[in-house]
């Protein structure tokens, strides 16, 4: 029979093991099929992605993408320099084959105008898998001094203060 006591400590450790589970997913996209992760900054995919949802973006081959497709791209990435290019989620409205290869024209859902510049095959980093909604609310705030703290430091600290109690409990109970 489990006591109440030890039926709380369960469903503690169900919540907190749930609640984790996004960050894992963002944190490691692989274990949801996708390669990459990306917070969203901006509302122009709104209303099918907002600012504040995170992304797990899959490599896909460029020939695999339609119309109607959400993909993140270098914007502005010059040909063969992809560092410092921003990353961008928007809609294909269109896949045209050039001589050079396919580009795709794209345009954010939130937007009047389609993208000024047609998106390079080369520069597409993948397609967008899956959305977890606010979660880059949070990523975004663990990034900060305060969430570090809140979220990384305060909780080892509680872990070790509370191993050392239970040593110390232990040691005790042995004399």
């Amino acid at each position: 029979m489990i006591t109440k006591k030890q039926a709380l400590k369960y469903g503690a450790i169900l919540v907190v093991g749930l609640a984790l589970v996004p960050f894992v997913i963002y944190a490691v996209p692989q274990v949801a099929g996708a390669d990459h992760s990306y917070v969203v900054l901006s509302e122009s995919m709104q209303p099918a992605i907002r600012a504040g949802d995170a992304i797990l973006v899959a490599s896909v081959p460029p020939q695999t993408i339609d119309k109607g497709d959400i993909i993140t791209f270098r914007a502005g990435a010059v040909q063969g320099v992809q560092g410092d290019a921003p990353v961008v989620t928007h809609r294909v409205a269109k896949v045209k084959q050039t001589k050079t290869g396919v580009k795709f024209r794209t345009k954010g859902d939130g937007n009047e105008k389609p993208d000024p510049e047609p998106v390079a095959a080369n520069d597409v980093i993948g397609q967008v898998k899956y959305t977890i909604p606010y979660l880059g609310f949070a990523v975004a705030f663990a990034s900060t001094t305060k969430g570090f703290l809140l979220l990384v430091a305060l909780p080892v600290a509680l872990l070790v203060v509370n191993e050392v109690w239970m040593l110390t409990k232990a040691w005790r109970n042995t004399r």
